[in-house]
């Protein structure tokens, strides 16, 4: 989930960048998007390192939903993670407007973390 996350994340930016017709914005949106890619990469990096047991499922799921309601979670929450945000781009957004929408993904991503028991 936190590898899709990253790449949706990357997408965004990207995608705002590439509607900007002001170049420090669409320098400062590029940044962004590395940074996302670099998430991405650490995160695929940490997978690398499993060990064959902690692969093993932890709960029944004979038909993989645990991972389907997973990626669904992390193409919807909205903003910078939801590809349907991305899409949805015009140009015509103001940079604060761009990061308000990336934002309010993360704080609905962190409010929900908080609501999981560990």
């Amino acid at each position: 989930m936190a590898i899709r996350i990253e790449n949706n994340g990357a997408a965004f930016y990207r995608k705002a960048a590439s509607l900007q017709s002001d170049i420090k914005n669409q320098k400062f949106l590029k940044s962004l998007a590395n940074m996302e890619a670099q998430h991405q990469r650490i995160f695929t990096e940490m997978r690398t390192t499993l060990t064959e047991k902690d692969k093993i499922h932890k709960v029944f799921d004979p038909n993989d939903e645990v991972s389907q309601y997973l990626a669904a979670m992390a193409d919807t929450m909205g903003g910078e993670g939801s590809p349907s945000v991305a899409d949805s781009l015009t140009g015509d957004e103001t940079l604060e407007e761009i990061l308000r929408t990336a934002d309010s993904f993360s704080f609905r991503r962190n409010e929900y973390e908080k609501r999981i028991p560990f």
